[in-house]
């Protein structure tokens, strides 16, 4: 498994200050690099996400291995799927946590989140990247999150 969680303030719950992505029991964290360019979040608000978002990790993964037997994942090619990419920071962590080589398939993202994870030495496969990009919810009819029940039926299978 890899998980990955975004770090968020209690202010702004929708903006990531950054990530965390777990592949076994390791953690790999990254801070939003545009951070820089704004009002950074105290080292106290991260590490408390940080802490929050890892006891979360750890708890899915437990929970999601009862499913599936874990398999290594040093020297494969990862493919690693989302619904959209607005910062990019959590597939950031993903990308930085992955022991093989990440391939980054989304259908749309801002034009930033493309280039950045491209940076970060990723493969990306995104048919729309947008300039002008909002939010991910905004390209979808329907956009609701899967529940735990969903990821358990879905490992299941």
């Amino acid at each position: 498994l890899l998980l990955v969680r975004k770090l968020a303030t209690a202010r702004q719950p929708e903006f990531a200050i950054g990530a965390v992505a777990m592949v076994g029991d390791h953690l790999t964290t990254i801070a939003n690099p545009s951070l820089r360019t704004m009002r950074s979040p105290s080292s106290t608000e991260f590490d408390r996400a940080l802490r929050r978002e890892s006891a979360v990790l750890r708890q899915r993964a437990a929970d999601y291995r009862r499913f599936r037997s874990a398999r290594p994942l040093a020297g494969r090619s990862l493919v690693l799927v989302d619904d959209g990419m607005a910062t990019g920071v959590t597939m950031r962590a993903a990308v930085a946590a992955t022991p093989g080589t990440a391939v980054v398939a989304v259908p749309v993202a801002s034009a930033e989140a493309c280039r950045s994870l491209l940076e970060a030495g990723a493969t990306v496969v995104c048919p729309w990247p947008r300039d002008d990009f909002g939010a991910v919810s905004m390209y979808y009819e329907r956009f609701e999150q899967l529940s735990d029940q969903d990821v358990h039926r879905l490992l299941q299978q």
